[in-house]
């Protein structure tokens, strides 16, 4: 190399992409959370299986993956929570056809999944109204 040149690595678009979108890590932040609720409530209420060990191998494997700092992360996490909650109830019960029937679903469980759900979404709620609140601040100033 000539003096006088800097030598310039190139990084493929791919990993630029991955690394400066932040949407994207939200959204791993929503789908792990939510495949992680989902996956311990179908074990607690069916029964650990050979497919939920595996499962929880791969989730495991990207918790350290999950970020924290930001309104929207929180956002994220606790909405995938919650519609793993109320997943739980539409696997239970065999009916993604009809999300609103839960006839079919055991009362006990139905139960459960209600008063699991109820204080995430008031969490979930908070978040929300606050960053609402907070970009309508920013906004007005």
């Amino acid at each position: 190399m000539p003096s006088g040149e800097t030598q310039q690595t190139i990084t493929p678009p791919e990993l630029t992409i991955l690394n400066e979108n932040d949407k994207l890590k939200i959204l791993f932040n929503f789908f792990l959370s939510f495949f992680l609720i989902h996956e311990i409530l179908v074990c607690l209420f069916v029964g650990f299986s050979i497919k939920s060990i595996f499962i929880f191998l791969i989730i495991t494997f990207f918790l350290p993956q999950i970020r924290t700092e930001l309104d929207e992360d929180l956002i994220a996490i606790f909405s995938g929570i919650f519609l793993g909650i109320r997943g739980v109830g539409l696997t239970l019960s065999e009916s993604w056809s009809t999300p609103f029937s839960t006839d079919t679903l055991d009362p006990i469980i139905r139960n459960w999944i209600m008063f699991l759900s109820a204080p995430i979404l008031g969490i979930l709620l908070f978040y929300l109204l606050r960053f609402i609140l907070e970009k309508l601040n920013s906004k007005s100033n």
